[in-house]
This record gives C-alpha cells, structure tokens and sequence, in this order.
C-alpha cells in the first residue's frame, strides 16, 4: 500500500538541477491572473511568434530547438519519482474496479498522458505498472516523434493489449470515442492552456470538458500543476457546470498538496466522476 504524503517535502537539491530554471521562468505573470510568462535564455525562442505557450508553434520550436533527436527526456515541475505515489493510488483504484464489475478476465486498463512532451514519465509507470494500455498525446509532432523513436519497443499489439502508443493531436480535439479511458492525467499542460492570451479560461474549460468526454464511468482526470487552490478551483468548478450541463456527467472536484519542490509549492487536482455515487 502507497501512503501519501500529509506534510509538504522538502526535494534534494540534486532532483531538481534540470527544472529549476525552467520552473522560476514560470512564475512570472504580465496578461492574466492564470498566465505566467515564460521567459527564456535561448534566443531562438524569444521572437513574438513563439511568445504564448499555448500556441503548438511555440512548443515545436522548443522541442526542435532546445529538445533535438537523442537528448535526454525532460520533466517538468519534478520527476516520476514524485508523482508515483499519486499515480499508483488512482490506477490500483481504477483495477479494482475493473475487476469487480468483470465476469471473467478483467480488461487492461486504458491511460491517457495529456500533453506528454518528451518527459519519460509514461515509460516509467508503465515499467513499473506494466497491464495497461497507456496513450501520450501531445501536439507538438516534434515531441511525439522523438518518443516514438525513442520507445518503440513498448508499442502494443493491438489497442486492447499493454504498451504506449505516442499520438500527435490537439487536446481540445480529442482523436477517441466518448468513455475511453479510465485514467488522464496531466503534469503542466492545462498550466500551458492557461497562459494563452485571451480566453485562457475558457479554453481551458473547453479542454477539460473533451477530457471528460473521453473518461469512462467513474474515471478520473489527475492534474499536477504548481497554481494554487484560489486559482485553478475556479476553473474546475467552471469545467464541472459545463460538463453537467453538456453531458449530464458530474464530477467531484478535490486537490492535495504534493509538496515544495525547488521552493515551490506544487499541487494534485482530481477530477473524478461520480454519476454512480464513487
């Protein structure tokens, strides 16, 4: 049994060598109380084209520029070893309920990564979890290529069998049917939808009203992220309405906090349906 953390945690300094900069540049806000400007060393992505990282501009000149072919995988905000415990809770949460509502052999379980990057947080659940089926999307086809590349050895067989299948797509405009996953999960990217420069949280709801299109009766939509409770609950609630009123689907809305990494403090959201009283 995993037994999450009750008090904030204090990371090594050696954990956080590679984020650090990048998770200070987040900090800053000029547009909005969601947005925080990401402002960067590199010159190849200071022009204003690449300004909003909302934009799939933006992130296929990072992943071309600052993530070529070979690189090392990048995390944000912290690594897999932080998140795991979170992860692992929902999964075994979700097997279990695959397995009492099976007859026979229960089903694999189906994942979604919302905006998987090149991070290789995927790859490391699915070597520690390795009975599910496990879909990274993202929309910069520079990422997905790379992580293709990269881990074609966990490709599954068939979409009903365990590995990762790495998939270009925009998040708003979801590739699969409705009540597909049991899982989604997100490590930044709504964080990334909220710095767009007009209409931020309207598109953010938009965003998590296709996830919630995608998740199976009682699935649940995992969001780490660093905005705080007086901000981003704001949004969820937001998201919630619309989904009832658009799917006749309701969801409860909690949050943990996961702890202070390079001192900042970073937060769980759970989206979690709850149409059968879960």
């Amino acid at each position: 049994m995993f037994m999450l953390p009750t008090k904030r945690i204090i990371f090594p300094f050696r954990d956080i060598y590679r984020t650090n900069k990048l998770i200070q540049n987040l900090r800053s806000c000029t547009t909005s109380v969601h947005c925080r400007n990401f402002r960067t060393s590199s010159a190849a992505l200071k022009d204003d084209t690449t300004s909003d990282m909302s934009r799939q501009s933006y992130w296929e000149k990072y992943y071309r520029t600052k993530q070529p072919e070979g690189s090392e995988p990048y995390d944000w905000f912290f690594p897999y070893k932080v998140a795991k415990p979170y992860l692992l809770q929902h999964i075994h949460q979700q097997s279990a309920l695959l397995a009492e509502r099976s007859t026979g052999k229960p089903p694999i379980l189906q994942v979604m990564e919302l905006g998987c990057g090149t991070s290789d947080l995927s790859a490391q659940l699915f070597v520690d979890e390795p009975h599910m089926h496990i879909h990274c999307v993202d929309f910069a086809e520079e990422a997905i290529q790379i992580m293709r590349d990269k881990y074609i050895h966990f490709l599954p067989e068939t979409e009903h069998s365990p590995g990762i299948q790495f998939r270009h797509c925009n998040v708003s405009n979801l590739p699969f049917t409705d009540s597909r996953f049991n899982i989604c999960f997100e490590k930044g990217t709504i964080d990334a939808v909220l710095k767009q420069k007009k209409h931020a949280t309207s598109y953010a709801v938009e965003v998590i009203c296709e996830v919630a299109r995608v998740l199976k009766e009682d699935g649940v939509f995992l969001q780490f992220t660093e905005e705080r409770p007086e901000l981003r609950l704001s949004v969820l609630e937001k998201a919630k309405v619309e989904i009832l009123k658009s799917r006749n689907r309701n969801f409860s809305v909690s949050f943990k906090e996961v702890g202070d990494f390079s001192g900042i403090e970073f937060f769980l959201y759970i989206m979690q349906d709850i149409n059968n009283g879960s």
